[in-house]
Protein backbone atom coordinates (compact mmCIF):
# COMPACT_ATOMS: atom_id res chain seq x y z
CA UNK A 1 0.00 0.00 0.00
CA UNK A 2 1.21 3.16 -1.07
CA UNK A 3 2.21 6.01 1.66
CA UNK A 4 -0.93 8.22 -0.01
CA UNK A 5 -3.51 5.35 0.18
CA UNK A 6 -2.32 4.82 4.34
CA UNK A 7 -3.02 8.11 4.90
CA UNK A 8 -6.47 8.30 3.75
CA UNK A 9 -7.67 4.79 5.21
CA UNK A 10 -8.13 6.56 8.17
CA UNK A 11 -10.24 9.28 7.02
CA UNK A 12 -12.48 6.84 5.21
CA UNK A 13 -12.54 4.95 8.11
CA UNK A 14 -13.83 8.13 10.39
CA UNK A 15 -16.10 8.81 7.42
CA UNK A 16 -17.70 5.22 7.63
CA UNK A 17 -18.37 5.66 11.40
CA UNK A 18 -20.08 8.97 11.00
CA UNK A 19 -22.28 7.73 8.21
CA UNK A 20 -23.61 5.33 10.56
CA UNK A 21 -24.13 7.28 13.52
CA UNK A 22 -26.18 9.81 11.08
CA UNK A 23 -28.35 6.74 9.53
CA UNK A 24 -28.62 4.92 13.02
CA UNK A 25 -29.87 8.43 14.37
CA UNK A 26 -32.05 9.66 11.49
CA UNK A 27 -33.53 5.91 11.48
CA UNK A 28 -34.33 6.23 15.43
CA UNK A 29 -36.36 9.35 14.46
CA UNK A 30 -38.11 8.45 11.33
CA UNK A 31 -39.12 5.03 13.05
CA UNK A 32 -40.19 6.42 16.45
CA UNK A 33 -43.49 8.39 16.97
CA UNK A 34 -43.61 10.64 20.61
CA UNK A 35 -46.82 10.20 21.88
CA UNK A 36 -48.72 13.30 21.69
CA UNK A 37 -49.58 15.25 24.92
CA UNK A 38 -52.61 15.02 27.22
CA UNK A 39 -51.91 18.02 29.34
CA UNK A 40 -54.46 20.17 28.05
CA UNK A 41 -57.09 17.38 28.60
CA UNK A 42 -59.02 18.49 31.21
CA UNK A 43 -59.05 15.89 34.53
CA UNK A 44 -62.49 14.04 35.31
CA UNK A 45 -62.60 14.08 39.19
CA UNK A 46 -64.05 11.39 41.11
CA UNK A 47 -67.85 11.15 41.36
CA UNK A 48 -70.72 8.29 40.87
CA UNK A 49 -71.17 8.06 37.14
CA UNK A 50 -74.22 9.01 34.99
CA UNK A 51 -76.23 7.02 33.35
CA UNK A 52 -76.64 7.64 30.06
CA UNK A 53 -80.20 8.49 30.56
CA UNK A 54 -79.17 11.18 32.86
CA UNK A 55 -79.81 9.82 36.26
CA UNK A 56 -76.72 8.89 38.95
CA UNK A 57 -75.62 5.41 39.03
CA UNK A 58 -74.34 3.77 42.25
CA UNK A 59 -70.60 2.65 39.90
CA UNK A 60 -68.39 5.62 41.79
CA UNK A 61 -65.30 6.82 39.56
CA UNK A 62 -62.19 6.45 41.71
CA UNK A 63 -59.62 7.96 39.07
CA UNK A 64 -59.55 8.50 35.35
CA UNK A 65 -56.04 8.78 33.36
CA UNK A 66 -56.24 9.99 29.59
CA UNK A 67 -53.21 9.71 27.10
CA UNK A 68 -52.52 9.17 23.25
CA UNK A 69 -50.56 6.53 21.59
CA UNK A 70 -50.24 5.28 18.34
CA UNK A 71 -52.11 1.44 17.63
CA UNK A 72 -49.33 -1.25 17.94
CA UNK A 73 -51.62 -3.88 17.12
CA UNK A 74 -51.93 -5.84 13.21
CA UNK A 75 -55.10 -3.74 11.51
CA UNK A 76 -58.31 -4.59 13.12
CA UNK A 77 -62.23 -4.15 13.11
CA UNK A 78 -63.08 -5.09 9.72
CA UNK A 79 -65.21 -3.18 7.85
CA UNK A 80 -67.57 -6.24 5.96
CA UNK A 81 -68.62 -3.79 3.92
CA UNK A 82 -65.93 -2.82 2.32
CA UNK A 83 -63.98 -6.23 3.81
CA UNK A 84 -61.35 -3.79 4.80
CA UNK A 85 -59.37 -2.69 8.17
CA UNK A 86 -61.06 0.28 10.10
CA UNK A 87 -57.90 0.80 12.55
CA UNK A 88 -54.49 0.08 10.91
CA UNK A 89 -51.11 0.08 12.55
CA UNK A 90 -49.88 3.34 13.65
CA UNK A 91 -53.13 4.89 14.05
CA UNK A 92 -53.57 7.44 16.56
CA UNK A 93 -56.03 6.31 19.82
CA UNK A 94 -57.05 8.35 23.17
CA UNK A 95 -56.98 6.02 26.35
CA UNK A 96 -58.82 6.35 28.96
CA UNK A 97 -57.82 4.32 32.08
CA UNK A 98 -59.96 4.15 34.93
CA UNK A 99 -60.83 3.02 38.21
CA UNK A 100 -63.73 2.78 39.42
CA UNK A 101 -65.91 1.18 42.54
CA UNK A 102 -68.89 -0.94 42.59
CA UNK A 103 -71.40 0.60 45.26
CA UNK A 104 -74.38 -1.67 44.07
CA UNK A 105 -75.68 -4.19 46.84
CA UNK A 106 -78.25 -6.91 47.33
CA UNK A 107 -80.51 -4.03 48.12
CA UNK A 108 -80.48 -2.69 44.66
CA UNK A 109 -82.72 -5.04 42.74
CA UNK A 110 -81.44 -7.04 39.77
CA UNK A 111 -78.72 -4.71 40.02
CA UNK A 112 -76.23 -7.49 41.75
CA UNK A 113 -76.31 -11.25 41.43
CA UNK A 114 -76.54 -13.70 44.53
CA UNK A 115 -72.75 -13.81 44.22
CA UNK A 116 -72.45 -10.39 44.84
CA UNK A 117 -71.34 -9.28 41.77
CA UNK A 118 -72.61 -6.57 39.12
CA UNK A 119 -72.03 -6.63 34.98
CA UNK A 120 -71.63 -2.95 34.28
CA UNK A 121 -71.81 -1.62 30.70
CA UNK A 122 -69.78 1.84 29.99
CA UNK A 123 -69.16 3.90 27.40
CA UNK A 124 -67.39 7.15 26.36
CA UNK A 125 -67.87 10.69 25.07
CA UNK A 126 -64.56 12.48 23.64
CA UNK A 127 -65.47 16.35 23.37
CA UNK A 128 -63.43 19.48 21.79
CA UNK A 129 -63.46 22.82 23.61
CA UNK A 130 -66.98 23.68 22.32
CA UNK A 131 -68.43 20.82 23.45
CA UNK A 132 -69.23 18.83 20.40
CA UNK A 133 -68.64 15.08 20.43
CA UNK A 134 -65.82 14.17 18.74
CA UNK A 135 -66.45 11.07 16.46
CA UNK A 136 -63.99 7.84 18.02
CA UNK A 137 -64.52 4.13 17.64
CA UNK A 138 -63.94 2.27 20.39
CA UNK A 139 -60.81 0.19 19.12
CA UNK A 140 -60.51 -2.26 22.45
CA UNK A 141 -61.57 -3.62 23.55
CA UNK A 142 -64.21 -4.18 21.07
CA UNK A 143 -67.48 -2.63 21.76
CA UNK A 144 -70.94 -4.13 21.46
CA UNK A 145 -71.73 -2.83 17.71
CA UNK A 146 -75.38 -1.91 18.60
CA UNK A 147 -75.12 -0.04 22.20
CA UNK A 148 -71.06 0.99 21.65
CA UNK A 149 -70.09 -0.25 25.46
CA UNK A 150 -68.02 -2.33 27.26
CA UNK A 151 -68.75 -4.86 30.00
CA UNK A 152 -67.08 -5.45 32.85
CA UNK A 153 -67.75 -8.02 35.68
CA UNK A 154 -67.26 -5.71 39.06
CA UNK A 155 -68.16 -7.48 42.84
CA UNK A 156 -70.32 -5.32 45.15
CA UNK A 157 -67.91 -2.65 47.26
CA UNK A 158 -64.85 -3.47 44.94
CA UNK A 159 -62.19 -1.83 42.60
CA UNK A 160 -62.17 -2.98 38.86
CA UNK A 161 -59.90 -0.42 36.30
CA UNK A 162 -60.62 -0.88 32.91
CA UNK A 163 -58.61 0.85 29.69
CA UNK A 164 -60.56 1.94 26.49
CA UNK A 165 -58.93 2.70 23.70
CA UNK A 166 -60.58 5.07 20.67
CA UNK A 167 -59.25 5.50 17.47
CA UNK A 168 -59.34 8.89 16.61
CA UNK A 169 -56.92 11.45 14.49
CA UNK A 170 -58.22 14.49 16.02
CA UNK A 171 -55.87 15.45 19.30
CA UNK A 172 -57.97 18.52 20.16
CA UNK A 173 -59.69 16.29 23.27
CA UNK A 174 -60.69 19.15 25.51
CA UNK A 175 -62.53 16.82 27.79
CA UNK A 176 -64.42 13.60 28.25
CA UNK A 177 -67.03 12.02 29.52
CA UNK A 178 -67.54 8.31 30.93
CA UNK A 179 -70.73 7.18 31.49
CA UNK A 180 -72.84 3.95 32.63
CA UNK A 181 -75.00 2.50 29.66
CA UNK A 182 -76.33 -0.07 32.23
CA UNK A 183 -75.90 -2.66 35.54
CA UNK A 184 -77.25 -5.77 35.62
CA UNK A 185 -77.00 -8.67 37.98
CA UNK A 186 -76.56 -10.77 34.85
CA UNK A 187 -72.96 -11.59 33.90
CA UNK A 188 -71.55 -9.91 31.24
CA UNK A 189 -71.78 -11.99 27.75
Amino acid sequence: MTKSKQGLLPLVLVAIGLAVVLISFFWEVSISQSNPSTSNVKPVNPAYLNFTAGNVSKIFLVSAEPKYCYWTKNDAHMDWFTNGPIIHTGDPVFIVKATVRNDYTQNDKNRVNSMNHSSAYFNVKLYNKNNTVIPALQAYPKADTVFKTNGFYIESGKLETFELYFATSNLNIDHYEILVWTVSGQPVP
